[in-house]
């Protein structure tokens, strides 16, 4: 942990490091692996002037907030209508909201088997975000497997070894590092955007 300490990241991102320390200094640390890879390894700055991709953890942070109060509200429009004005005040984050929003899915909720409190999101994703947020079919189909993996998780059988490994039940913890890192890849493909070959390789490898 002693790199979090280290000044530059004090001082470039702050509450972000700050989080992270917390967490790693938990006797639970482990539960939050999957996420500190998230915030960790496409967030380290790589270089002495360099903030790496830091700068969207106080974005993520507040989506979260958002994302939460909302849920404990029962009330997803607040949350559909927050994205829909910043997206049209700053069109570019388009991209950030995918990202953030599979990710929170993922391991706020899905990496804790925590899904049936999301069981009216997917509609809502469906029916108001599509289109604001440019969710690609391809897109849409990793948010309804990490939402509704009864009905959307689909492979040659049930006992395949892909299949186990991404059941909300799998607790076998090399197989939860593989996913978490997985996950995290397509949450970056998302913030990359279609044109990027990152995207292509997760999303579309058939037509590389």
């Amino acid at each position: 942990s002693t790199i979090f300490e280290h000044p530059q990241f004090q001082e470039t991102a702050g509450e972000w490091t700050r989080e992270i320390l917390t967490k790693l200094h938990t006797k639970d640390s482990e539960k939050f692996f999957g996420k500190l890879s998230f915030m960790c390894a496409p967030t380290c700055p790589d270089g002495p002037h360099s903030k790496g991709l830091s700068y969207l953890y106080p974005l993520y942070h507040n989506f979260e907030i958002k994302f939460q109060a909302a849920l404990a509200s029962n009330n997803w429009n607040t949350l559909v209508t927050f994205i829909n004005q910043d997206v049209q005040a700053n069109p570019t984050n388009v991209s950030f909201y995918k990202m953030a929003m599979l990710l929170i899915v993922y391991h706020d909720f899905y990496n804790h088997n925590q899904l049936a409190r999301l069981s009216n999101l997917l509609n809502v994703i469906t029916q108001h975000l599509v289109q604001t947020l440019a969710i690609s079919p391809e897109e849409l189909v990793s948010f309804q497997v990490f939402i509704d993996p009864n009905n959307h998780l689909q492979g040659r059988t049930r006992d395949s070894f892909m299949i186990k490994m991404f059941l909300p039940t799998c607790n076998n913890l090399e197989d939860q590092c593989t996913r978490h890192a997985l996950v995290n890849m397509m949450a970056m493909a998302m913030l990359a955007g279609q044109n990027n070959h990152l995207w292509t390789h997760i999303f579309a490898p058939r037509k590389i």
